[in-house]
C-alpha cells in the first residue's frame, strides 16, 4: 500500500543505521516506486525544505498553515515516500539550547494538520533508547563537535524531564496521531524490525555511528582544550574513526602519525599534553550510583511507555 512514512529520530537512536540500510536498498526501493528523502535531499527540494521549520514555536499560524499545504502538495505528487530525518522534531540537544524537542507540541500539531491534506495514509516512526545510554551518547557526540565541559556539567545542564518518552506519545495522542505513530527502542532494533516497521523488504545489516569509548572521548576533549584544530569535517571524522578502533591510549608519536594521516595538524607537544590531560579527566559516563539514580527516575514512566500499543518492543527491554 502506498503511504507517507516519517522516520523522525530521535537523535543518537540509530538514525544513521536506518538511513544506511535504506540507501543500500535504494535501487530496489525505486523499482517498487518508493522514494526516500534524507536531509540533503529534503534541503534541495523547494517545498519539502519547509519540513525543517515545523518544530519552530516562532512560526506564526498563517505561515505554518501555508507550509503544511506546500508540503502536502509535494508529498501528494511523489507517491510512496519514506522521509528519514532526525532533525524534524528539533535540533540535537546542545545545538540551540539544552532542551530536548521544546517545539514538540507544535510539531505534532502541524503533522496532524498535514495528515488531513495527504491523499495517502501517513505513519510516523520514532526510535528511542534507555535514557542513561542516550544521554551518554549525546554527550559523546557533542564532544566530537567541540564541547569541552565535563559529563557531569552536561547532565546538570539538561532538562531531564524532557527525556520521559511518555511525553512523545502524549503529544501524538493530544493531536490525534496515536494511530499513526510507532516507537522502536534502539536496543531491539535489527534490519528485520526496521523492514517490518517500514513495511518494505530491506536486505543487509545495520551499520551506524558508534560512540567513542570513555578514554578516547576524554582524549578528544583534551585535544580540543589543547587548541588542536578539529573543525574540518573530513579530517575530524577520519581521526574519530581511528580513535574508535584503538583499544588503549596511543603514544604521543602514534597519535601524531594518526592525526597526520587523517589530515589533522597536531604537534608532539600538543599530543603529549593532551594525553596527560586526558588521564586526569573526570569520567565521561555515569558511575554506578548515578546510573542507578537516573534509571530510578524514569523507571515508572518507562514501564508505562513500553506497555503502550504504539511501542514495538518487549516490556522488559530496558531491564
Amino acid at each position: 500500500m502506498s503511504e507517507i512514512i516519517f522516520h523522525i529520530g530521535a537523535h543518537r537512536c540509530g538514525s544513521t543505521a536506518i538511513q544506511n540500510l535504506l540507501k543500500a536498498n535504494m535501487d530496489a526501493l525505486v523499482e517498487k516506486g518508493i522514494h526516500c528523502y534524507f536531509r540533503k535531499r529534503i534541503e534541495k527540494h523547494p517545498k519539502l525544505i519547509a519540513l525543517h521549520s515545523l518544530h519552530r514555536s516562532s512560526l506564526m499560524v498563517p505561515f505554518a498553515n501555508m507550509r503544511v499545504r506546500e508540503i502536502a502538495a509535494a508529498l501528494n505528487d511523489l507517491g510512496h515516500v519514506i522521509i528519514s530525518e532526525e532533525n524534524l522534531p528539533g535540533p540535537m540537544v546542545g545545538v540551540k539550547d539544552q532542551r530536548l524537542y521544546p517545539g514538540l507540541d507544535g510539531f505534532m500539531r502541524r503533522l496532524a494538520a498535514l495528515k488531513t491534506q495527504l491523499e495517502r495514509p501517513m505513519r510516523i516512526i520514532m526510535a528511542v533508547r534507555r535514557q542513561d545510554r542516550m544521554i551518554e551518547s549525546l554527550y559523546a557526540f557533542r564532544v566530537t563537535k567541540g564541547y569541552v565541559n565535563s559529563f557531569d556539567a552536561f547532565v546538570k545542564s539538561l532538562s531531564l524531564d524532557d527525556f520521559h518518552w511518555g511525553r512523545l506519545l502524549d503529544a501524538a495522542q493530544k493531536h490525534g496521531l496515536q494511530d499513526q505513530i510507532q516507537f522502536m527502542p534502539l536496543e531491539g532494533m535489527t534490519a528485520d524490525t526496521i523492514s517490518g516497521m517500514l513495511a518494505v523488504p530491506l536486505a543487509g545489516e545495520l551499520s551506524g555511528n558508534s560512540s567513542l569509548k570513555e578514554a578516547q572521548l576524554n582524549l578528544w576533549r583534551a585535544m580540543v582544550v589543547e587548541a588542536v584544530r578539529l573543525s574540518e569535517p573530513k579530517p575530524r571524522q577520519a581521526l574519530i574513526n581511528y580513535l574508535r578502533q584503538v583499544e588503549a591510549q596511543p603514544s604521543a608519536t602514534i597519535l601524531c602519525d594518526a592525526a597526520e594521516e587523517a589530515g589533522v595538524d597536531i604537534s608532539i607537544e600538543q599530543a603529549t599534553n593532551a594525553l596527560h590531560r586526558a588521564s586526569g579527566m573526570e569520567p565521561a559516563l555515569f558511575d554506578a550510583g548515578a546510573r542507578a539514580k537516573i534509571l530510578a527516575r524514569f523507571k515508572d514512566g518507562n514501564a508505562t511507555f513500553l506497555s503502550a500499543d504504539q511501542v514495538q518492543a518487549p516490556a522488559d527491554i530496558w531491564g
